[in-house]
C-alpha cells in the first residue's frame, strides 16, 4: 500500500512537470508520432467531443503514457476516454495511462470539452507520448506532435435593433449580427408575444423584416432572433413600437376646368423646380421658382408639402394661360419638421404633370425633447419621495413627450443600471394632430432604468439626451406561507370604494389597461393601483381566503409586496384525505411599499441657475439676473400637459407673495401661446416663454413639472419633480 501511494505521488509530480515544462519546443522527435484530431473547426461556448488519431511511429518503442495540452482558457476538458486506457482530466489537459501502442498502432483518444468564449484563429493542441512504462522526464518524450483546430465564433451577436417605416398597420424592423444568420420577429401585445414573422433563413448580417396588419394607435411587444447554420443562436432583448394613428380621410375635391378641353390633345405639360436654390436644410420657409411649359397652354399650378396629399395653387404665375409659365410660392404654416414639396401643372385639355419630390427640412434648431409624462391608461405617475418614476414589471406604460427641431425619428434607450446587457428600445410615434411624440415602455426585470431619448431631423441632425430615472419594481407575489412557494392560478380581487354612494365596487382596471380580476399563473400580480381607497381579496384552491386590510393611496403605486396564503383546515382519516371548507379568511397589510431605492443626486444642486434671457407675458425681457435678492421657485411647466394646469392656480397665488420670486417657464411654446393658454383658462399669472428650449439642457429637463428652488444669490438648493401643492412648494423653499 505504502508503494502504491509512493507511485500515486510520483506520477502527479510527474504530470506537474510535464505541463510546465513540455512546451513547444521541447527535444523531442515529431517523426516518432502522428496525430490529427476532428472535428477541425468549432464554435465560441459549445460542447464538443473531440476524436485524436494518435499513431507511433517509433520502431523500437512502446507508447504506455500520452498528454494532451490545450492553451488555458480556451477549452474546458471535461471528460476523456480510450479503449484499454485509464483516463482523467489535469487541469486544461488530458492524461492516458496504463496502456499499451506499440509501434505501427493507432489508438483513438476521446476528449469532450466546453469552448470558452469568442476566440478566434488557430489554436495548437500539443500531445506528447512516453514509453518504458513511466514518464522519460522533462525534454524528454518519446515524441510531441501538435494538431491544430479552428476556433470560430458561431453567436451571431445582435446589435443595432431599429423599427422605421412605422405606419398605422406595418413596421420595418431592423437589425445586425457579425455572422451571416437567419432572420424572425417575435411580436404581440405583451412580453408573451404570440405572434412571429414568417422565418427568413437567408443568411446575412443585415436584416429587415416588415410586419403587416399591425392596429393602429396600439403598441406592440416585439423581439428579434436570429441563428447560424452550426446551431449558433441570438435573441434581443424585449422592445416596443406603437403604430401611428390612421389620418383621416380628407374629402376629395373635384377638378375644375379652366378652359374647354380639347380631348384630341393627349400630351401633359412639362414642370420642374429650380433644386439649385432650394436648401436642404433652412432656418427660415424659402421661396420655391420652377417653370411649366405646354403646346397649347398652362392653365393651373399647384403645390403640394406633404408629398402629394393635399394642394394649394402657388403664389405667383403672372403668364398663367400661356405655353411658357414662371412661377413661385413660398410655402405657409410650416413649422420645424421635414416636409416633401412637390408641384404639378394642368393644360387646357385636363392633361397634368408633377415634378420630382424635393425633401426640404426646417429646423431652426436642432432637433430636442422637452420634457415628458408617463401614464397607465388615465392615471399620470408622479415621481416617489426619491425623485423616481416607479413602475411595475409586466406592466405596460404610456411616455408621451413634447419636441421641436422637426424631428422625423424619435426613441428612448433603456439601461439597467449594474447590467450593461440589459438594454431595450422603444420607438416613439408622432400624433399628426397635436405633434406630440408616444410610445411604450415596458420592464422585463426588477431594476433601475436610466432612459435617454434620441431625436433625429431629416437632415440627420441627432441629439441624445437624458431623460429620466425609473424604478421598475418587482410585482406582488401570491405564495404559500408554509412552504414560501408561488401559488400559481390564484386569483385577486381589487375592490374600490366608490366615493358617491359610499359602496365597495369591484374596480374597473380595464379603464387602466390593467385586468381585475386577475389570476396569478406564475404567482405573479401585476397591480398598478391609481389613487382611491381600496382593498384585496385573494382566493386560491387549498388555501384560506386573504383579504386585505383597507389602504388608501394619495398617488398612483404599484403593489409589490408578499401576498401569503394559509392552507385551507383538512382532516386525514387514513388513507383518506379531507379538505373542509373554510369559514374563516387571513388578514394582512398590504399598503404598496415606497421605492427602496436611494435618491439619486441632482448634479445642478449647488451650482448658480443658468444664464438665459427670455419674455415674459407682461412684456418684459428677463434673465437671470431677475432671479437675485430673493428666494426663488423656477418651475418648468408645458402647455401641452396635462399636469401643467393643476399648478396654475398654486403658482399664480403663490406669486401674490412679494417676499419670493414665483417663476413659470413654460418649455418649448411660444409667448403667444402661452398667453393664450393663460388667458383660456382664467389665471393672472405672468410667466417666461422658452420657444426654442434654451433652458432645456442646462437643467436637464426630463419630466414636467421640474422645480427648481434657488436662494438668494442664485444658486440651485433643490430638484423636485411633480406635481406639488403650495404647502409643499412653500415647505421646499423655506427647507432649501
Amino acid at each position: 500500500m505504502l508503494n502504491r501511494s509512493i507511485g500515486v505521488v510520483l506520477v502527479a509530480v510527474l504530470i506537474l512537470v510535464g505541463v510546465i515544462f513540455l512546451a513547444p519546443g521541447i527535444r523531442a522527435n515529431p517523426e516518432l508520432c502522428t496525430a490529427s484530431s476532428l472535428p477541425e473547426m468549432v464554435g465560441a461556448n459549445s460542447d464538443v467531443n473531440f476524436q485524436f488519431s494518435f499513431t507511433n511511429t517509433d520502431p523500437s518503442t512502446t507508447i504506455d503514457w500520452i498528454t494532451i495540452t490545450t492553451p488555458t482558457g480556451t477549452f474546458n476538458i471535461v471528460s476523456t476516454s480510450a479503449d484499454g486506457w485509464n483516463s482523467y482530466v489535469d487541469g486544461s489537459g488530458a492524461e492516458f495511462t496504463d496502456g499499451a501502442l506499440v509501434p505501427g498502432a493507432t489508438l483513438t483518444l476521446n476528449v469532450e470539452a466546453q469552448t470558452g468564449p469568442f476566440v478566434s484563429g488557430e489554436i495548437d493542441w500539443g500531445i506528447y507520448a512516453y514509453g518504458d512504462s513511466s514518464p522519460a522526464g522533462p525534454g524528454e518524450s518519446i515524441c510531441q506532435n501538435n494538431t491544430p483546430t479552428d476556433m470560430v465564433d458561431n453567436t451571431p451577436y445582435i446589435s443595432n435593433v431599429t423599427p422605421s417605416d412605422l405606419t398605422a398597420s406595418s413596421v420595418l424592423i431592423s437589425w445586425t449580427t457579425n455572422l451571416p444568420a437567419t432572420s424572425q420577429v417575435d411580436y404581440g401585445l405583451d412580453g408573451t408575444y404570440g405572434s412571429y414573422s414568417t422565418l427568413d433563413n437567408t443568411l446575412v448580417t443585415n436584416h429587415s423584416v416588415t410586419l403587416t396588419n399591425l392596429t393602429s394607435n396600439t403598441g406592440y411587444h416585439y423581439q428579434v432572433e436570429s441563428t447560424t447554420p452550426s446551431g449558433g443562436d441570438d435573441v434581443s432583448d424585449d422592445n416596443t413600437f406603437l403604430t401611428a394613428i390612421n389620418p383621416p380621410t380628407l374629402p376629395s375635391q373635384p377638378t375644375i376646368t379652366e378652359t374647354t378641353i380639347k380631348s384630341a390633345d393627349k400630351t401633359p405639360p412639362g414642370i420642374s423646380l429650380d433644386t439649385a436654390i432650394v436648401p436642404k436644410v433652412t432656418k427660415t420657409i424659402p421661396t420655391i421658382q420652377g417653370t411649366a411649359a405646354d403646346n397649347d397652354g398652362v392653365v393651373k399650378i399647384e403645390y403640394s408639402t406633404d408629398d402629394g396629399v393635399n394642394w394649394l395653387p402657388v403664389n405667383s404665375a403672372p403668364n398663367l394661360g400661356t405655353k411658357s409659365v414662371n412661377f413661385s410660392f413660398t410655402p405657409v404654416n410650416l413649422a420645424d419638421g421635414t416636409y416633401y414639396i412637390e408641384a404639378r401643372a394642368f393644360d387646357t385639355s385636363g392633361n397634368s404633370a408633377t415634378t420630382a419630390t424635393i425633401r426640404l427640412v426646417i429646423s431652426r434648431v436642432p432637433p430636442q425633447i422637452g420634457g415628458s409624462i408617463i401614464t397607465v391608461g388615465p392615471q399620470v405617475l408622479q415621481p416617489n419621495s426619491n425623485g423616481l418614476i416607479e413602475a411595475l414589471v409586466g406592466v405596460d406604460q404610456k411616455i408621451t413627450v413634447h419636441s421641436i427641431g422637426g424631428p422625423t425619428t424619435v426613441d428612448i434607450l433603456s439601461q439597467r443600471l449594474g447590467n450593461d446587457t440589459n438594454n431595450s428600445n422603444f420607438e416613439l410615434t408622432q400624433n399628426p394632430s397635436s405633434g406630440l411624440w408616444s410610445g411604450v415602455l415596458s420592464f422585463a426585470k426588477a431594476g433601475t432604468y436610466e432612459l435617454t431619448i434620441r431625436s433625429i431631423n431629416g437632415a440627420g441632425q441627432q441629439t441624445t439626451q437624458y431623460l429620466q430615472t425609473i424604478d421598475a419594481l418587482a410585482p406582488a407575489r401570491v405564495v404559500s406561507a408554509t412552504t414560501k412557494t408561488a401559488i400559481k392560478n390564484a386569483s385577486a380581487t381589487l375592490y374600490y370604494k366608490d366615493v358617491d354612494s359610499g359602496s365597495w365596487v369591484v374596480w374597473d382596471g380595464s379603464a387602466y389597461s390593467e385586468q381585475n380580476p386577475q389570476t396569478t399563473p406564475d404567482g405573479n400580480l401585476h397591480l398598478l393601483i391609481p389613487p382611491g381607497t381600496y382593498y384585496l381579496k385573494v382566493t386560491a384552491a387549498g388555501y384560506r381566503p386573504l383579504i386585505s386590510r383597507i389602504f388608501t393611496l394619495d398617488q398612483s403605486l404599484p403593489l409589490s409586496t408578499s401576498l401569503a396564503l394559509r392552507p385551507s383546515f383538512a382532516l386525514n382519516l387514513g388513507l383518506v384525505h379531507l379538505s373542509l371548507p373554510s369559514f374563516s379568511v387571513s388578514s394582512l397589510s398590504i399598503i404598496p411599499r415606497l421605492s427602496s431605492t436611494e435618491s439619486i443626486a441632482n448634479p445642478l444642486v449647488g451650482r448658480a441657475f443658468p444664464g438665459f434671457s427670455l419674455q415674459s407675458t407682461d412684456g418684459n425681457a428677463v434673465t437671470e439676473l431677475n432671479l437675485y435678492g430673493k428666494p426663488t421657485i423656477v418651475a418648468a411647466l408645458g402647455i401641452w400637459s396635462p399636469t401643467t394646469v393643476e399648478q396654475l392656480g398654486v403658482l399664480a397665488n403663490l406669486q401674490k407673495n412679494t417676499n419670493i420670486n414665483v417663476v413659470p417657464v413654460f418649455i418649448q411654446d411660444s409667448l403667444a401661446s402661452v398667453s393664450e393658454y393663460l388667458g383660456a383658462n382664467g389665471y393672472n399669472l405672468t410667466a417666461l416663454a422658452d420657444p426654442d428650449g434654451t433652458l432645456v439642457q442646462p437643467l436637464e429637463i426630463g419630466y414636467l413639472p421640474t422645480y427648481y428652488f434657488l436662494d438668494q444669490s442664485g444658486n440651485i438648493k433643490k430638484v423636485t419633480v411633480g406635481v406639488l401643492s403650495s404647502g409643499e412648494l412653500q415647505t421646499a423653499l423655506v427647507g432649501q
